[in-house]
């Protein structure tokens, strides 16, 4: 309690918890969790963040409640992501960018998996094993302006 004070009155901020094994950063709020491995998503990302790079992981699922919707950039590429639960990006207004690319175990979505995204403008879907795209997948994403699916 003693250096929390001495903290705020020479004017610093205590940053975050950050979890095992990433790299966080205060401005912008950002979690670095890049290749290191992770079968799941890693516990403890600040409820703030707004930049979660998860990229050149093993994750295998991505379910509710492994982001918070204040994340304004999302990289999930190079990962092995094979299950999307249809809620998890369910709130998430801010987000702007979601990269799932190459992720070649993804082989299906749900139509309301990007539903309520106002705010993306990019979708990496690159690299997926998608073998079709539901109907209504793409709707209301009214301003996605790349949508990468080589």
């Amino acid at each position: 309690c003693g250096l929390e004070f001495l903290l705020v009155l020479c004017g610093l901020e205590l940053t975050q918890a950050c979890p095992r094994h990433c790299i966080c950063y205060d401005s912008p709020s950002t979690v670095s969790c890049q290749a290191h491995n992770f079968m799941v998503v890693p516990e403890g990302i600040p409820a703030q963040s707004e930049r979660v790079f998860l990229q050149n992981n093993k994750i295998q699922r991505l379910l509710q409640g492994h982001f918070s919707p204040t994340t304004v950039m999302l990289w999930l590429y190079s990962n092995n992501i094979s299950y999307i639960q249809p809620s998890t990006f369910m709130g998430f207004t801010r987000l702007e960018e979601l990269d799932l690319g190459d992720n070649k175990h993804l082989r299906s979505l749900a139509s309301d998996t990007f539903q309520g995204l106002t705010r993306l403008h990019a979708l990496h879907l690159y690299h997926c094993g998608l073998i079709t795209l539901p109907a209504g997948l793409f709707e209301g994403l009214h301003n996605l302006q790349y949508l990468y699916l080589q």
